[in-house]
């Protein structure tokens, strides 16, 4: 459908998305790169739910390809990840740390070939998402001109072990220029 919606009304820059990501086959990633097509993932989906629809419902092979990031990553393909609050925690490295370790519920990896870097998880909260809001002259990076809203942590997410990313702790945040310390933190 969207396709024929593209031919019959092209657009250079239609930024559709597509949400959540939590089932798709190898080769309709190649059909959305094709497309143009943005993905919004939450993958706090492999760590809730992988374990449980490998032995009931999908199976163990389609549960371990849940949310297939590392796929998107290979192609290219711009992706933001989102939490579904109340589904998953509205903490970004809560969400990183869900797309780079795919850890599930039962300790295990799920689907480790859909492991992401770093930089992309970074990137996918950051970059990505302000891109897909169609918001990237504003925010999703520190540059002149944009709004100065960020998050100082107490460790840099691209350098230390990707096992550690969730124990990060946030020092405070920039809000339009503002510092606000985060001091209850322990």
């Amino acid at each position: 459908v969207l396709e024929e919606n593209l031919i019959a009304n092209p657009r250079e820059d239609h930024r559709t998305t597509v949400v959540h990501f939590g089932y798709s086959a190898r080769d309709q990633v190649k059909r959305i790169k094709d497309l143009g097509v943005l993905v919004s993932a939450n993958p706090y989906y492999v760590k809730t739910l992988s374990d449980l629809y490998s032995r009931e419902g999908v199976g163990y092979e389609r549960s371990q390809d849940m949310v297939r990031l590392g796929d998107l990553e290979r192609e290219d393909i711009i992706f933001s990840l989102h939490s579904d609050m109340p589904m998953a925690p509205a903490a970004p490295l809560i969400l990183m740390d869900s797309a780079m370790n795919r850890l599930n519920f039962a300790n295990k990896v799920a689907g480790p070939k859909q492991r992401i870097t770093a930089l992309a998880a970074l990137k996918a909260v950051t970059l990505n998402a302000a891109h897909t809001m169609q918001l990237e002259d504003r925010y999703g990076s520190i540059s002149i001109g944009k709004v100065a809203n960020f998050t100082v942590l107490d460790k840099n997410p691209l350098t230390i072990d990707p096992q550690e990313i969730k124990n990060i702790k946030v020092q405070g945040t920039f809000s339009r220029g503002n510092y606000f310390p985060i001091s209850l933190q322990k």
